[in-house]
């Protein structure tokens, strides 16, 4: 028996698809969704060690081009059990307070254009624009 050990749980965070129900084009979308998580385009992206695969199917390509990082397997075997990867939905707003982000503060300070403040104060006022 193991006392004093607490359950971790961490954020998975990968790529959504979904379809609006307002779409134009509902079946052209699902077919090019199918297409992007079929097992073939998970397989390139965990070659490339662009993502985390969202098939359990995929997991031992990204595992294997991925050997030299050490616990790597185990992270995976734990990730894929129920109730230890926390899934949650981005807000309406989530693509342009990103592009705000980046633009606006990480950018400018990155290259020195701004001090942080300035750049999180002109940021700030930009987030709380789009305020739903």
């Amino acid at each position: 028996m193991v006392i004093g050990v607490e359950k971790r749980v961490t954020p998975t965070i990968g790529s959504g698809f979904m379809i609006s129900k307002t779409s134009k084009f509902p079946e052209e979308t699902y077919r090019a969704i199918t297409v992007i998580t079929s097992k073939q385009s998970l397989e390139k992206l965990a070659t490339w060690g662009r993502a985390l695969p969202a098939r359990k199917s995929v997991m031992n390509v990204f595992a294997k081009n991925h050997s030299d990082v050490i616990g790597l397997s185990q992270a995976l075997e734990v990730s894929a059990q129920p109730g230890v990867s926390v899934a949650y939905e981005a807000p309406a707003t989530y693509q342009e307070a990103y592009q705000i982000l980046v633009k606006n503060l990480t950018e400018p300070v990155l290259v020195g254009k701004e001090t942080v403040e300035v750049a999180a104060a002109k940021t700030q006022r930009l987030l709380d624009g789009i305020r739903p």
